[in-house]
């Protein structure tokens, strides 16, 4: 895969976090949440904020994705029970947008874990997610509006499911 100038050359990998990637992972997110925070009001609850992704790491399935030996993103999943998970967050730092970075890190959670059924929520307003996950296999099934967050009144979250082939376990590989 080629780089636009950071880390050419350089594998990506997607490893678990540790609370010690805590802050590097809210700073990537604060890069990659920038506009949805301009645009409506507010990040993802905690985006920015140290503690919560530790506590998010205690609860949930937390990878970091790295370029060399920099995060350069996230993914954020949560076991739904059975065989349910929910993409709670994917991001990737703006300056290596672009590059199939994303498709990659869902590829591998497709493979990682035995999901039957994947959800997730993404802005009604960013229209590239949208695309994003639709061209992904994912379908809109309904709309959420969050309580309690200051965000724009006519914010609202669109809620996506995909319904997975059965299939056995897989071995995955999480060099690209």
């Amino acid at each position: 895969m080629e780089d636009s100038g950071q880390g050419v050359g350089e594998a990506v990998r997607i490893i678990e976090a540790t609370k010690r990637d805590a802050e590097d992972l809210a700073q990537v997110q604060e890069r990659a949440f920038a506009s949805d925070a301009r645009r409506f009001g507010s990040g993802p609850p905690g985006y920015d904020n140290v503690d919560w992704q530790i506590a998010a790491m205690e609860r949930n399935f937390y990878y970091k994705i790295l370029r060399g030996d920099r995060i350069i993103g996230g993914l954020l999943v949560h076991h739904e029970g059975n065989d349910e998970y929910y993409l709670h967050r994917l991001f990737i730092d703006p300056d290596y947008q672009g590059q199939g970075l994303a498709s990659q890190a869902l590829t591998f959670l497709e493979a990682t874990f035995p999901a039957r059924r994947w959800t997730l929520h993404t802005p009604n307003l960013n229209t590239r997610n949208q695309h994003f996950y639709e061209k992904r296999g994912y379908r809109k099934i309904g709309e959420l509006r969050p309580e309690g967050m200051p965000l724009r009144e006519d914010f609202v979250l669109y809620y996506y499911e995909k319904l997975m082939p059965q299939q056995g376990a897989r071995e995955t590989d999480t060099t690209f």
